[in-house]
């Protein structure tokens, strides 16, 4: 048998013309004796049409099975009619070749049948999601969070694009309640959150130790937002996100236990050839967190200088510019005569002999205050006038006083940590409004009177102990103090984490406690105890 030959191309492309020429003429026939039934009342008989099939969706620019149409409707999309000239025969618009929306081919359909293909793809993207993180599982449904495909809104700015004659890409378009879907997973970063993890730092350098932290890890909950709606916009696929921990410094740092900061003061102080003294009060919850020789009797020093003030203010209502002058001189200079002075003052008179009745009123005021170890027997360098000259038989404190180890304390004024630290308890209690001194002075002892002196004690011009060890910026009122063999500073911390009472003592019994050893040891503590309230914040990058 002959091979069959087929005609070449563009023979069959005349065709196609000169057939689509026949149909166009035939289809004027049709409306030219449609119109000329109208026009003498002749009604046409009706044509049943056949009902549309079911729309196959095509997803990702895959172009579906286009849906039956009737007689000239279809006739025309055969023969790649314009939108123009469907819009003329259906009487509706039908969309543009090349039209796609959310993904979706829509080209040549008219609007009832693309809207039934976007909501299948509604139906697509309304599966549940969802979230995992090591393990842990939460569960996005769309009805929750009110997910919504804005199907008329899409097909509207499709149809405004194809009158404009412009191409038609509209992405998938979704809508959903976004503050449901971010405390949804704000509630899941807080349940999978790591917590920071405490840490004691030492230094090879050094004898220097300090607290830090690595900071917990949580879900960033807005890159996890951007990373679920991408998924919820995906109709393919796995419905299922897993997400990552990151570190976040919004999660509070850990603060260190009081057996904590005790074990590693003690370590500390190990490393001090003598005595340490130490009292650690937490103002906050009004607890003492830790003590090293805290009762053990060291020489009073300038320190003795804080109930001075507080012991003015109990007996003068109010100070003369010259009083005033005194009070500064010897909280921020440590000026020994201002401090003779004020003593004097507070019994009405002045010179060295009434300062002694002045430290004399003060003790008692100091013991009525539970302070049994803190005094003063004389005037600051009063002893050689007061014995020598005067003849007066001065008392001596014992020579063992308190609980041991005993230091050689100065016979004449003394104090324990913790009975200085109390002291400035009391102060901070009656800035707040209440305490002991508001209650046995209520006549000269108010809250703005104690405000001013903890305000005083704030432009202290040593800032080599207790300040030296923490960050610049951080409020300490403090008073220090220092003799032979014996370095002191005691006051308040107001850290960012919270406030506390530190008092602070060094002894060595046959060593001179030399200013550039005994300060830089002083700030170690100091140190030490802030970060056991403010640890470090550790570098992870590592």
């Amino acid at each position: 048998m002959p091979a069959r030959l087929h005609p070449p191309q563009w023979l069959s492309r005349l065709r196609a013309l000169r057939l689509r020429g026949v149909l166009l003429f035939l289809l004027f026939i049709l409306l030219t004796v449609a119109s000329l039934s109208a026009c003498t009342g002749v009604s046409a008989p009706p044509t049943a049409a056949a009902p549309p099939a079911a729309p196959t969706p095509a997803i990702d620019g895959a172009l579906p099975a286009a849906p039956a149409t009737n007689g000239a409707l279809a006739q025309l999309e055969q023969l790649h009619t314009t939108p123009q000239e469907a819009q003329i025969v259906a009487g509706g618009h039908v969309f543009a070749p090349d039209t796609l929306v959310a993904g979706i081919d829509l080209s040549r359909m008219d609007v009832d049948t693309a809207r039934a293909y976007l909501l299948d793809l509604q139906q697509r993207l309304s599966r549940p999601l969802d979230v995992e993180l090591d393990g842990a599982r939460t569960t996005i449904y769309p009805d929750e969070i009110s997910l919504q495909l804005p199907i008329e809104a899409m097909l509207s700015e499709a149809i405004a694009l194809n009158q404009q004659g412009q191409p038609v890409r509209i992405p998938v378009q979704i809508g959903y309640d976004t503050e449901r879907l971010r405390q949804k997973l704000q509630n899941f970063a807080n349940d999978t959150m790591t917590l920071p993890t405490l840490h004691v730092l030492t230094d090879t350098d050094s004898i220097g130790r300090s607290f830090g932290y690595t900071p917990g890890q949580r879900i960033n909950v807005e890159v996890a937002l951007y990373q679920i709606e991408r998924q919820l916009a995906a109709p393919l696929g796995v419905r299922r996100v897993t997400l990552t921990r990151s570190p976040d410094p919004t999660i509070p740092a850990p603060r260190a236990t009081a057996p904590q900061i005790q074990e590693q003061l003690e370590l500390l102080a190990a490393e001090w050839d003598g005595v340490v003294g130490l009292y650690l009060h937490d103002l906050a919850s009004d607890t003492t967190l830790a003590t090293l020789n805290e009762r053990t009797v060291f020489s009073g020093a300038s320190l003795l200088k804080v109930p001075i003030m507080m012991h003015a203010h109990m007996t003068l209502q109010r100070f003369t510019p010259e009083q005033y002058g005194w009070l500064t001189a010897m909280i921020l200079d440590s000026d020994n005569q201002s401090a003779n002075d004020l003593l004097a003052a507070s019994v009405g008179s002045t010179g060295t002999e009434d300062a002694l009745l002045g430290v004399q009123l003060m003790n008692e005021h100091l013991q009525q205050l539970g302070l049994s170890h803190t005094y003063q027997l004389i005037p600051y360098e009063s002893y050689d006038y007061l014995v020598n000259v005067l003849g007066m038989d001065i008392p001596m404190g014992p020579e063992y006083e308190g609980e041991p180890p005993y230091t050689f304390a100065d016979p004449v004024i003394r104090t324990t940590p913790a009975e200085m630290g109390q002291l400035f308890v009391l102060m901070d209690r009656c800035k707040r409004g209440y305490g002991d001194l508001m209650t046995m002075f209520p006549d000269t002892i108010t809250p703005t009177r104690c405000r001013s002196m903890l305000d005083l004690l704030t432009k202290n011009h040593d800032l080599t102990r207790i300040v030296a060890g923490v960050p610049a910026g951080v409020r300490v009122e403090h008073k220090s103090g220092w003799v032979d063999q014996m370095q002191c500073d005691v006051g308040i911390v107001r850290s960012p984490a919270g406030d506390y009472v530190l008092a602070l003592y060094i002894y060595q019994e046959e060593y001179y406690a030399d200013s550039s050893i005994a300060d830089p040891f002083l700030a170690l503590l100091s140190r030490l105890v802030y970060t056991a309230y403010n640890p470090v914040l550790m570098d992870t990058r590592q």
